[in-house]
């Protein structure tokens, strides 16, 4: 697990970590659960817990030149800038399997 540490400017609304996957996603109290080919892998989000995670397709892709993957999903945490004391944050998400 890395953290990422981010720094809010004046300008800053919104700070985002994604990750893609063609595995099926369940959204579960806080975090995630990735399952594919009968294996399953845990997301927790440890820095925000409170903050739901979301899945958004990304097929078809927006480029015509990308692959198109049907399966392929990005998982979001999106943190508001209101969110952030003093500017600074640490975004933590452990990532475990079976």
């Amino acid at each position: 697990m890395a953290p990422c540490k981010k720094e809010a400017s004046d300008s800053t609304q919104l700070v985002t970590w994604q990750m893609l996957t063609g595995a099926d996603v369940e959204i579960v109290k806080g975090g995630a659960i990735l399952r594919q080919d009968g294996k399953q892998l845990k997301l927790e989000n440890l820095s925000h817990p409170e903050i739901t995670v979301s899945v958004v397709s990304v097929h078809p892709a927006p480029l015509e030149i990308d692959r198109q993957i049907e399966s392929l999903k990005r998982i979001e945490l999106r943190l508001p800038a209101y969110a952030i004391n003093d500017r600074k944050t640490m975004l933590r998400i452990r990532l475990s399997g079976d």
